[in-house]
């Protein structure tokens, strides 16, 4: 398909899993990682610009503007430099650092400035919860591991890197941390699993269970409101102006929601057949929306376009 389009499946030799996205600062590469390690994009033109070969590897974010990526993967940490050679990229390894029992960091997340990485751990060979949290200080060589809970396993770092929110999987409960303290700060009951995000103006925590959105006061931790949902797990995205909210719908779809008013704005489709969405990612300009879909791969949505054509039909969002 064109890029013009407001749905983008990003093509491959072969079918590639997509289990985790993230976009650079500049906005110029998308990256995803999978079976094939991972792979990263040009999101104007969409041409295949690298590929780091790596196994087991559950996430991988871009490191501010220093041209680095930090993967996590079987055993640990690993930070890649990468420049571009001849329209192609090529990568080098500058860290390695191993965690503990083999343990596997899940998906990363980070804060605003990447100096604080937080991450829920998973024990080999089957990849349950280690009941641990992990958060990685900038300035330091060593994480540090937090006793957790059972099933604790998606993170949300506050923009500001003084809060880590965390899900679970298969459990109850979710939780925020005082990172300079390495304690919980407060516990929110759940209705089985939960994922979490921090707004990006660090004013509100959203926590998604299988039954209901709630909308979270940082600080006081005082419900604002909460709204009915029925989904498996899934994922959360913040838009960067904070103004949209994507949560995953049913087992095919992602709804775009008003954060201040809970209002649907719309409901995007992103598989023929039912399909689990295990990572979601606004770029930095706010046009994009890439979806990951694990064995289905990556959809990636054209947002600016979607809402011209809405427009054009009275139809679109204030």
């Amino acid at each position: 398909p064109s890029p013009s389009t407001s749905r983008k499946a990003m093509s491959a030799p072969r079918r590639q899993e997509a289990i985790y996205c993230d976009y650079s600062p500049d906005g110029q590469y998308l990256a995803a990682c999978g079976d094939r390690g991972v792979t990263m994009w040009n999101r104007k033109t969409w041409t295949l610009q690298g590929n780091l070969p790596l196994k087991g590897v559950l996430s991988v974010r871009f490191e501010s503007d220093r041209g680095q990526l930090l993967v996590g993967h079987d055993g640990g940490l690993a930070r890649y430099r990468f420049d571009s050679r001849d329209s192609k990229l090529e990568f080098a390894a500058v860290q390695s650092i191993e965690l503990p029992n083999s343990y596997f960091p899940h998906y990363l997340s980070q804060s605003e400035d990447g100096r604080i990485v937080a991450a829920g751990l998973l024990k080999p060979p089957d990849l349950t919860s280690a009941a641990k949290l992990m958060v990685l200080d900038a300035g330091d060589v060593t994480p540090r591991l937090l006793p957790g809970y059972d099933g604790l396993r998606f993170t949300s770092v506050s923009p500001d890197g003084k809060w880590v929110a965390t899900g679970n999987w298969n459990a109850q409960g979710a939780c925020v941390w005082d990172v300079a303290r390495g304690q919980p700060e407060h516990r929110f009951d759940t209705v089985g699993g939960c994922v979490v995000a921090f707004s990006p103006d660090g004013k509100r925590l959203v926590t998604a269970d299988v039954e209901s959105l709630c909308f979270w006061e940082v600080g006081t931790w005082e419900l604002r409101r909460r709204q009915p949902r029925a989904s498996l797990v899934g994922a959360l995205a913040f838009a960067p102006d904070g103004q949209i909210l994507a949560s995953t719908g049913n087992k095919a779809s992602v709804e775009l929601i008003d954060p201040e008013t809970g209002t649907s704005l719309a409901l995007l489709s992103t598989n023929a057949e039912p399909t689990y969405v295990s990572w979601m990612r606004f770029s930095p300009d706010g046009s994009q929306l890439a979806v990951c879909l694990l064995s289905e791969g990556i959809r990636v949505w054209d947002l600016r376009l979607l809402r011209n054509r809405l427009r054009s039909i009275d139809l679109d969002w204030k």
